[in-house]
């Protein structure tokens, strides 16, 4: 009884604007326009700026002639009923622009909308935008999202001289300035800090960075605020909101535009949540009174006071229920049409005089409706007609319409039948085929089997599911209306269970946190201790003296570069064959910085041994790179524990050597760029690559390439910037960044030239019958 009563609650406060049971349908006419029409393309919010809407201000001067003198504030506060019907027109205004010729977003085909009320009490607008031919997440390439997000959506800072009025939209509304109500407290493994509800500043970008769909809402749930993608930016954007140019100087408000369109619905479903959210209210504890001990009269006026009484109601919203202004609406084409598939459906009696006037015997006392009057009795032309199609396509009227264009068949006693230019968008009872298979299976023959009689839906079988089998001709129907509707309850199942992986992984990783940065803070103990292994001033001296004149070349480029402050950070590819005394130039390197400058160098290599041989780490020790044994890794960001311990420790570092660089891939390469600008947060920097660090890389590319991967010289396959980056376009580091030296003296060989210049050949595999006879001249016999 109490179900039964909530239920009954529930419709009648479905008609309280803006209360939770208001927005239920609205809410479920979004779902079924997405089960139809797929992810949505845009999510777009409108706010309106009457203090600066200069034709507002003369709209209420004309109407308002005893005001003269007074601010626009107010005007709006003195008629609020005129604003009301003003800003209703520019949205309206601007629902056209959208749809305009011009395309300001594409050719949008659908779209839904709703008006909300902001807590000073003026009107803002969301909306949800299909465009045709969108790209979708999933289905298309990240290229090909970035090209259509590039065409709509930006968050440039116009040219004050060549977009003076752009620039001063972009400047007013699109700028974000913190204040005390989207600066909030946050805590970390450090303390509180003060963090920006909004994410701002926004992160710098070369390029748009598109995420992964479950982590962009697992990061809302865990309050981290991980979007879905960053568009690309530059130093002095950091603070501008996304928006599109066209739309802001059309509507000169303030407007936020996000790209939702994913294939799995999944951000399209969260967005319609929020969208069709209800107003703060108590009417949650309306049903508390039902489990008091009052009289049924006393709890029935209670739940009435309460929902009449239980939230604020602004003046504008006021204004605008006056008006008569809907809170929900959506395009011209689009109507969803309701069809009661149950087994035992509710039915509207006629009215009392009516029933009165009936015989005694007569059962008509309800009135027609679709399916148990119009479809059983339709006329013969329908025959082969199935439920589902003649609700979706024809309309009952009561004359014939006066376009012989239209089909129109006569239905006797009723009017006729009209197909209707632009089908209904048909929403019904979704039944679990494995937890209620008999309701199930009813629900798609009463849709898809044409009938006359409820009967003939279960023929001679003994139930709904075997005469659903027996009737061939209707499955692939039927199932191709199953597929849609279960589409996005897997989808979601999906996107729910990787969002909840994602949770449960952060939430291990806390666990696991101190170990991962015990780990870290052991591999920079290990660089601290060799960093202190160093000679003293005079051997130093002795070091650099003893240098041959290619190390003295490269000594001096590094010396002079690390030393001076102008230019950008060096970035340098040392190459040189075994024996050209690449290891001893490091070592000099590493003494003389320390020595001089009082500053670290860190040493590495790929591996332990070529790490070991220049008194260094790995490159993946030394920044915490991930690694899986059998499959390449996604670079992952660092903890907040790791990227203190890291932080702390290479504070002091000017210089990152690598050594054996041929065994680096173009990917570790990628990652350990991302790792370095991570620690030294350089990413808003102008030449911030790596970090900002000077970078120097000694190795012969004709030695031992990466193991199952691309030289770091080889630019980079998109499919695995998409793949391990989850980047929409990748960036040639080695041949944009780096400079090229060789050291060509032969310390190892020089006393044996011969033997020397024998190996430089094998080293090309350019061997000659000389270089042969004489290494089979050395074989030795076993």
């Amino acid at each position: 009884q109490t179900e039964e009563l909530e239920g009954n609650l529930t419709t009648i406060f479905a008609r309280l604007r803006n209360s939770a049971q208001f927005w239920m349908k609205p809410r479920s006419d979004v779902t079924t326009m997405i089960t139809w029409y797929g992810p949505v393309t845009f999510f777009l919010t409108l706010s309106p700026s009457e203090y600066n809407w200069t034709d507002l201000d003369s709209y209420l001067r004309q109407v308002n002639n005893d005001y003269t003198g007074k601010s626009t504030s107010a005007l709006i506060v003195y008629d609020p009923v005129s604003t009301s019907r003003f800003i209703d027109i520019k949205f309206k205004a601007m629902l056209d622009f959208l749809q305009a010729d011009s395309c300001p977003l594409g050719q949008v085909i659908h779209f839904v909308w709703r008006r909300e009320y902001q807590t000073r009490g003026l009107q803002h607008f969301h909306l949800l935008i299909w465009v045709k031919d969108a790209p979708v997440i999933g289905v298309n390439s990240n290229e090909e999202i970035a090209s259509f997000i590039d065409e709509s959506i930006t968050c440039r800072k116009p040219d004050d001289t060549t977009f003076p009025s752009l620039a001063q939209k972009v400047q007013s509304y699109q700028t974000h300035h913190h204040n005390n109500y989207c600066m909030r407290s946050k805590k970390t493994s450090t303390g509180f800090i003060k963090v920006c509800r909004f994410a701002f500043p926004r992160p710098l970008s070369e390029n748009l960075l598109l995420r992964d769909v479950a982590q962009s809402i697992a990061g809302r749930r865990l309050l981290t605020k991980s979007r879905l993608y960053d568009l690309p930016r530059e130093k002095g954007e950091e603070y501008i909101n996304d928006y599109s140019p066209a739309i802001l100087v059309a509507w000169e408000g303030n407007m936020d535009i996000q790209f939702i369109g994913e294939k799995s619905c999944a951000l399209s479903t969260y967005v319609t949540k929020y969208q069709t959210k209800a107003e703060k209210s108590n009417t949650m504890d309306t049903f508390d009174v039902m489990n008091s001990v009052k009289s049924l009269n006393q709890k029935l006026w209670n739940i009435g006071m309460r929902a009449l009484s239980s939230r604020e109601c602004g003046v504008m919203e006021a204004a605008d229920a006056l008006l008569g202004l809907p809170l929900f609406g959506t395009d011209r084409g689009t109507t969803i049409k309701w069809v009661d598939v149950n087994m035992v459906r509710n039915r509207k009696l006629k009215d009392k005089r009516t029933i009165e006037n009936l015989d005694d015997s007569s059962e008509d006392i309800f009135c027609p409706s679709l399916v148990d009057t119009h479809y059983p009795n339709r006329p013969v032309e329908f025959e082969e007609v199935c439920l589902f199609e003649f609700v979706r396509n024809y309309d009952l009227i009561k004359t014939r319409p006066k376009s012989d264009v239209t089909l129109c068949v006569e239905y006797p006693g009723v009017g006729f039948i009209k197909k209707r230019a632009v089908p209904y968008l048909v929403k019904h009872q979704v039944y679990n085929v494995n937890t209620e298979p008999e309701k199930y299976f009813h629900s798609m023959l009463l849709l898809f089997k044409p009938w006359r009689k409820l009967e003939d839906l279960k023929g001679n079988k003994h139930d709904f599911a075997s005469a659903f089998l027996d009737n061939e001709e209707l499955i692939d129907t039927a199932m191709q209306h199953h597929d849609r509707l279960q589409y996005l309850r897997k989808s979601r199942e999906e996107v729910d269970s990787a969002v909840q992986n994602i949770i449960a992984a952060k939430d291990t990783a806390k666990d696991t946190s101190n170990h991962v940065a015990d780990e870290a803070a052991n591999a920079m103990a290990e660089l601290n201790a060799w960093n202190d292994v160093i000679v003293d001033e005079s051997s130093m001296q002795d070091m650099i003296s003893s240098l041959n004149s290619d190390q003295q070349r490269v000594f001096n480029h590094v010396s002079s570069t690390i030393c001076s402050d102008a230019g950008p950070p060096m970035r340098h590819f040392v190459s040189g064959v075994g024996g050209t005394g690449k290891s001893y130039l490091i070592k000099t390197i590493k003494c003389w910085t320390k020595l001089s400058m009082n500053k670290m160098v860190a040493l590495s290599a790929p591996t332990g041994v070529a790490a070991y041989n220049i008194e260094g780490i790995t490159i993946h020790r030394l920044l915490q790179l991930p690694i899986e044994h059998g499959k390449i890794p996604e670079y992952k960001p660092l903890s907040d524990a790791v990227l203190k311990v890291i932080r702390d420790s290479l504070k002091n570092v000017v210089l990152i050597i690598i050594d054996e660089i041929s065994m680096i891939s173009n990917l570790t390469l990628l990652y350990i760029h991302f790792r370095l600008t991570e620690v030294f947060d350089s990413g808003d920097k102008e030449d911030g690559w790596f970090g900002g660090l000077h970078v120097l890389v000694f190795g012969d590319l004709l030695q031992l390439p990466p193991v199952m991967e691309d030289p770091p010289f080889k630019s980079l396959d998109p499919r695995k910037v998409e793949k391990y980056v989850h980047s929409a376009s990748s960036f040639d580091l080695w041949g944009a960044l780096f400079t090229y030296d060789e050291l060509t003296i032969n310390v190892r060989q020089s006393s044996d030239s011969e033997f020397a210049e024998l190996l430089g050949r094998l080293r090309t595999g350019h061997l000659n019958h000389i270089d042969i006879q004489l290494l089979n001249s050395r074989l030795v016999p076993i």
